[in-house]
């Protein structure tokens, strides 16, 4: 029998050593003979802890990532981390094998896949040895595009080609197998939105924020300014909308679809081909947002996180063809008529869940391009108030960039009715 001590392996519990242990042994290392070695890699660490684990021997090397829950799970709880987390254990469980076992029963064996995601070599959930073991990708030669000011266009045709994919695979597989797709649905749990945790902790985190987006406002426009007096008339009425709108409401069928959740340009990695400015594949990542809900609310985000308003004004439209022929690709590679979503239905999506696409843009942006240092431990101080007001401090100062940017998707709103 294999002497497991022999791997040293420097992790958190016994139990994810000997997880990582039976992988390792899988893959035929032998302890006896294999270097190992742990790293932790930096991470938001009230919703994960990351580590980096390399195996190697005479013959072969092998890295991955390992994602678990922070062994403090208070301040995990208190903003959602652990419901966060165990929705992307379900993504990995239930629904890329629901998609890939779709694939393989109706398309040829040769094709290549519809759904770009590293090898997941496990991942399990039980509220306290919760972990995702993922492949390292940078093996393969993607890399991380870390500049969240600046996504450039040959990245971002691919991550709006990328999510049509993954939405057209939600609306072939609901068509085709409407029983099937709704258990996987089933799986999935809204998270920040859910109306206990909404009415407990993200209703307060929202109003907190619009209350001092206005602010920032009235110390930029004039008082009669069009943009100020609609956002302040607008305000109010939108935050109470915003959880029917991340709820999959059923009187939106039949065009709700499993979601990335969290589409910005670090969730994403792209491989570059001999050097080539280009990039030739993509992976997503983080799915810990996903939803069951609009198309529009990933796309709408995409738009307004992914580029700033000089791209949109230019590619806006060829942006949104992109992603529409991508989605209508798979669709009709699985046998159904994508005008099951026709591109007409799109605008009226964005303009029917604006609500929630409008906070989850402004305030992503607040937390991608602001210069504000929260402490180790995420967000200061234990307790909901404390972290509500850390939350609150973030972005109580903010760069000229990233008020700049926030202006830029008020005044868009606007001018395209959305307020």
């Amino acid at each position: 029998m294999t002497n497991r001590s022999n791997w040293n392996l420097q992790l958190p519990t016994n139990y994810l050593k000997e997880v990582v242990s039976d992988i390792l042994e899988k893959e035929k290392f032998n302890p006896a003979s294999t270097l190992c070695s742990v790293e932790k890699v930096s991470a938001g660490p009230w919703v994960s802890e990351i580590f980096r684990v390399k195996a190697c021997d005479s013959n072969k090397h092998l890295t991955f990532f390992l994602k678990c829950l922070p062994q403090d799970v208070s301040k995990s709880e208190l903003l959602c981390g652990n419901l966060l987390f165990k929705n992307e254990v379900i993504f990995y469980k239930k629904v890329v094998p629901a998609f890939e076992y779709f694939q393989k029963e109706k398309l040829p064996l040769d094709s290549p896949s519809f759904l770009s995601v590293p090898k997941c070599y496990r991942a399990e959930t039980d509220g306290k040895n919760d972990f995702i073991i993922m492949e390292d990708v940078s093996n393969r030669g993607f890399v991380n595009e870390v500049n969240n000011k600046i996504t450039y266009l040959p990245e971002l045709f691919l991550i709006f080609k990328e999510i049509g994919h993954l939405h057209g695979l939600s609306l072939a597989l609901k068509i085709q197998r409407p029983q099937y797709f709704k258990s996987v649905v089933n799986c999935i749990e809204e998270t920040v939105f859910n109306q206990n945790f909404f009415e407990h902790m993200t209703k307060k985190i929202v109003t907190d924020f619009y209350e001092v987006i206005l602010l920032h406002l009235k110390n930029h426009y004039e008082k009669d300014n069009i943009y100020l007096k609609k956002f302040e008339n607008w305000k109010n009425s939108a935050v109470d909308m915003i959880p029917k709108l991340a709820l999959g409401d059923s009187s939106n069928e039949p065009y709700n679809v499993i979601t990335h959740g969290d589409p910005w340009v670090t969730n994403f990695m792209f491989h570059y081909k001999n050097g080539s400015d280009i990039p030739d594949a993509i992976l997503s990542l983080d799915f810990q947002h996903a939803q069951y809900t609009s198309p529009a609310t990933d796309v709408g985000r995409l738009l307004f996180v992914g580029m700033d308003k000089s791209t949109r004004y230019e590619h806006r439209d060829d942006l949104l063809h992109c992603y529409y022929r991508s989605m209508s690709q798979v669709i009709r590679e699985f046998g159904s008529d994508p005008e099951i979503f026709p591109f007409s239905a799109l605008e009226s999506q964005l303009d029917k869940y604006s609500a929630f696409i409008i906070f989850n843009s402004l305030f992503a942006i607040v937390q991608c391009l602001n210069n504000y240092e929260h402490d180790e431990t995420g967000y200061n101080g234990d307790g909901a108030e404390n972290v509500l007001n850390s939350i609150n401090r973030s972005y109580q100062k903010l760069t000229k960039y990233c008020f700049q940017r926030i202006c830029e998707v008020i005044e868009e709103c606007v001018d395209r009715g959305y307020m």
